[in-house]
């Protein structure tokens, strides 16, 4: 049954008169089969009489002993146009209990008003009796009637002033609700771990290739925010910084799998696309009034469904667009990052984003960047401090100043290429339900070629070329029965062969 705008404990107790009005009318208008009943109904069975009298007596005789059926009759195509009502959607169930009341109340009224009439008999019970007209109007009557009275209601009287204080039609199915034993729990929801530092850089290192600095780095610094607790802020706050396919997103997928141990807590904000009021409504919802305001933004629906998530906002220097700090998704972001929540503009209402962890990452100055890291490398906190003097022509110092790890990513060398080309390889593959034993290194070669030419593109480009080499060779291995197999580049193309035992 429809029940949004249902009370939640019956019977209903309005919040003010105005409630106590609209409620009242609404029953009124919701029983209105017994008005038309009562109303109408014994006015056409008076009328029926009328014209029976007005026949020769023995056609009256019949006719008026007919008569209390006409008024049944009526309402029962009372009834018939109330359910006819509510499958078209223009009524409530409670309009067709309504009628069904109305009927079974004319059954026992008309059964006891020939009661009240019947003849008393002089001398003791004979079956005879029945055989008169009254007593057999008066069994029909009742045989009727108590036919109807266990037809009844759909469901029980607490369901029928249910349906009286709801609004809207009810089109579902007419099931009873079991009865739930025991206690009702919410779904375990991620938590934080409490982690070793040392521990958690070798999860990050072991996910992330060429970039053992910066794991080091981050898991010291998210240990040290964590054990401080603090209140009113995010659990931590990072800026990644460098070029394009160096695994700075990739990082933050490594957090939010080793941290909270799943990867769905990772909410992933993609910059570029978020772009003015309209974008932002898409993270947290249209303000009331406006299109869409019914629903709540995703960002808002993924922080309710994980209080702990890790929310990355992916090249975060397009947040600002051509209004800098004062761009809207820049403004939230500020709000997130020195108070730890935002407000959902449908509602209103402010949500806690204090048990998450804020990630950005950022292409500007990666030039420059890669020769301060490979400078400032053996020592993290001026890797910190250069970073942040490189990047303050691109954000205003007070916001680097709000984040609590800003550092820079390392340009990857070739053998650190050659070994994220060799992951995403194994990955592909296994979404086709394969392993790969061994990789040609003319393979892996041809892999950092397109890397290089591509490299202005991302990443994305380098795995769309990875995917459309292996895919072909890898499904028709697949069929042949083959589960493991060796990549070798032969004749410009990837071939997959059964994999050798050596």
């Amino acid at each position: 049954m429809a029940s949004k705008s249902r009370p939640k404990d019956l019977p209903y107790q309005p919040q003010n008169a105005g409630g106590l009005v609209v409620y009242g009318l609404r029953m009124l208008f919701q029983l209105w089969p017994l008005w038309v009943m009562y109303g109408i109904g014994t006015g056409v069975e008076k009328y029926w009489v009328a014209l029976a009298l007005g026949t020769p007596a023995g056609i009256s005789n019949v006719l008026v002993w007919f008569a209390p059926f006409i008024h049944i009759g009526f309402a029962v195509a009372l009834l018939a146009f109330a359910y006819s009502l509510k499958k078209m959607n223009l009524a409530s169930w409670a309009t067709v209990d309504a009628a069904a009341a109305g009927l079974i109340l004319t059954m026992v009224l008309t059964t006891w008003d020939k009661f009240k009439h019947l003849p008393i008999p002089e001398t003791g019970f004979d079956w005879h009796w029945l055989a008169h007209p009254n007593y057999g109007q008066l069994l029909a009557l009742v045989v009727f009637t108590l036919f109807l009275i266990s037809l009844s209601f759909r469901g029980s009287v607490n369901q029928w002033f249910s349906d009286l204080a709801e609004t809207d039609g009810d089109s579902g199915p007419d099931t009873a609700s079991p009865t739930i034993s025991g206690t009702v729990t919410p779904p375990p929801s991620p938590q934080l771990r409490d982690i070793d530092p040392e521990k958690f850089a070798s999860a990050l290192q072991r996910r992330v290739i060429g970039q053992d600095v910066i794991a080091n780095q981050l898991a010291k610094s998210v240990s040290r925010r964590m054990a401080q607790q603090r209140r009113g802020k995010p659990v931590f706050t990072g800026l990644f910084a460098g070029p394009t396919g160096v695994g700075k997103t990739e990082m933050a997928k490594a957090v939010a799998s080793a941290l909270l141990g799943s990867e769905k807590t990772l909410f992933r904000v993609d910059c570029g696309n978020v772009l003015g009021e309209a974008g932002l409504q898409t993270l947290i919802g249209a303000p009331t009034g406006y299109m869409g305001s019914d629903k709540p933004g995703a960002l808002t629906a993924h922080v309710q469904r994980f209080p702990n998530a890790v929310i990355l906002f992916d090249e975060i220097e397009k947040a600002m667009g051509r209004e800098g700090q004062q761009s809207p998704l820049f403004r939230l972001l500020l709000s997130m990052l020195d108070e730890g929540r935002f407000t959902e503009q449908s509602t209103g209402q402010a949500i806690d984003a204090t048990g998450c962890v804020i990630l950005m990452t950022s292409n500007a100055a990666h030039k420059a960047l890669g020769a301060i890291y490979e400078q400032h490398k053996a020592d993290p906190t001026a890797l910190t401090r250069a970073t942040k003097d490189e990047l303050q022509s691109y954000f205003a110092p007070e916001f680097l100043a709000r984040i609590d790890l800003v550092t820079s990513f390392s340009p990857l060398d070739t053998n650190a290429r050659a070994k994220v080309l060799a992951q995403h390889i194994a990955r592909i593959a296994k979404q086709y339900e394969m392993s790969v034993g061994k990789i040609d290194a003319g393979f892996i070669n041809q892999g950092l070629v397109q890397w290089q030419a591509l490299e202005s593109y991302g990443a994305r480009e380098v795995l769309r070329w990875l995917e459309d080499a292996i895919s072909d060779p890898v499904i028709s291995a697949k069929k042949s029965g083959i589960k493991t197999v060796d990549l070798v580049w032969k004749n410009d193309a990837v071939q997959a062969l059964p994999a050798s035992k050596n």
